[in-house]
């Protein structure tokens, strides 16, 4: 058994995605259970704490912030993040370190072994090596992420498929605990309040069109620019997309080349983005790479349909034909006409919405996840699995 009186969450970067809120999840949830714990986070898109830290601070948890600590590779920058990272454990010494997303697991095992921290957690929110990159560098991605997962005591996949493919891997069979996200149900809006603030931001939505709605950064893994060319299949419906990111002017340039520019509405980073989810009539995910999406959780509490890409963590979530519809990855066409069925049917968004509804609040609890992570933080991966 280890103690775990004192944790130290460590992720990446601060900007607010999937990772980054499974980590304020967490450590409010520690906190609320009388955890000493702390997050420590690299810098958001501008190089300074990005939101998460400021959301930490809400929640009076405290927090520390690595400058060094950055998503893309950078040898002089990644051994100062590592030298960073090294005295960071050896001063607080914690008993547990719970290491988030690639770069931080890969420096903070090794730093943690380096530290001799007493338990080292590391998990896998979608599996990097299936990002589009070239063979070398996804066969250097595969093998840093078995080293990390190697040196790391326990690593917690959030979904099945990552679940059973990081098994199969060379001697980690034993060190890998399946514990799906989990939240607690958000506050929602209306759909006419929500939709009359979302107006504030773009002024030509009709209020009272087909509005199909997706949240989430604005990255190539996240691949709005599918859902944009799948708008031309829609030819009655606005598309809502809420969130910032890299990929902001390339989708106005393919909304403009797709003469779709009045129909494509990128609302950019908006505060609380769930409690707008009513104002969607349909909500739609079109991501080429996802570990288990937050945002399909809260789709489901807010009784709105979905229409997903089947790729990573979506599959435990969504249900072909039950809890929602699944199409392949990038191909507009299919995922067009899927949600032009569920826009045209009432009965079926019905029935998707009432059941997805009854999946998230059976098997996606804040307080399943919490408790299988603590058990994991006390004992091996193959006893977690078996408990």
């Amino acid at each position: 058994m280890t103690d775990t009186k004192k944790v130290l969450i460590v992720v990446t970067k601060s900007n607010f995605g999937g990772a980054q809120r499974y980590c304020l999840d967490l450590a409010r949830e520690l906190a609320k259970r009388h955890v000493d714990v702390t997050v420590a986070y690299g810098s958001g898109a501008d190089g300074t704490p990005g939101t998460l830290a400021s959301l930490l601070g809400t929640e009076n948890i405290r927090s520390i912030f690595l400058p060094s600590l950055a998503r893309d590779i950078h040898l002089v920058r990644d051994l100062s993040a590592f030298k960073e990272l090294l005295g960071l454990f050896k001063k607080e010494r914690p008993s547990v370190v719970h290491l988030n997303s690639s770069k931080a697991g890969g420096l903070g095992s090794l730093a943690a072994r380096f530290a001799g921290i007493p338990r080292i957690i590391f998990t896998l929110h979608g599996f990097p090596g299936d990002e589009a990159r070239s063979p070398l560098s996804r066969a250097l991605i595969i093998t840093t992420t078995w080293l990390t997962m190697m040196l790391s005591h326990v690593t917690i996949t959030v979904s099945a498929q990552e679940y059973e493919r990081m098994r199969r891997l060379p001697f980690l069979r034993r060190k890998v605990v399946l514990i799906r996200n989990g939240i607690e149900t958000p506050t929602f809006l209306s759909q006419k309040d929500a939709r009359k603030e979302l107006r504030t931001l773009a002024p030509t939505l009709p209020e009272d069109g087909i509005w199909i709605g997706s949240i989430g950064e604005l990255h190539v893994n996240k691949d709005q620019a599918t859902l944009i060319r799948a708008l031309v299949h829609i030819p009655s419906a606005h598309l809502v997309v809420i969130g910032d990111g890299e990929e902001q002017r390339a989708l106005f340039a393919t909304a403009r080349e797709l003469d779709l520019a009045e129909r494509v509405h990128l609302l950019g980073f908006v505060p609380e983005a769930a409690r707008y989810l009513r104002a969607f009539d349909c909500f739609a995910l079109s991501s080429q790479k996802e570990g288990l999406p937050y945002v399909l959780l809260e789709a489901g509490c807010a009784y709105v349909p979905v229409v997903a890409t089947r790729i990573g963590g979506i599959p435990d979530v969504i249900v072909p034909d039950f809890t929602g519809l699944l199409v392949p990855p990038e191909e507009p066409q299919t995922l067009g006409e899927a949600i032009e069925r569920v826009i045209s049917d009432a009965t079926l968004a019905r029935s998707l919405s009432e059941e997805l509804l009854k999946r998230v609040r059976k098997s996606f609890s804040l307080e399943a996840m919490v408790e299988k992570t603590l058990l994991s933080y006390r004992v091996s991966a193959s006893a977690s699995n078996t408990a």
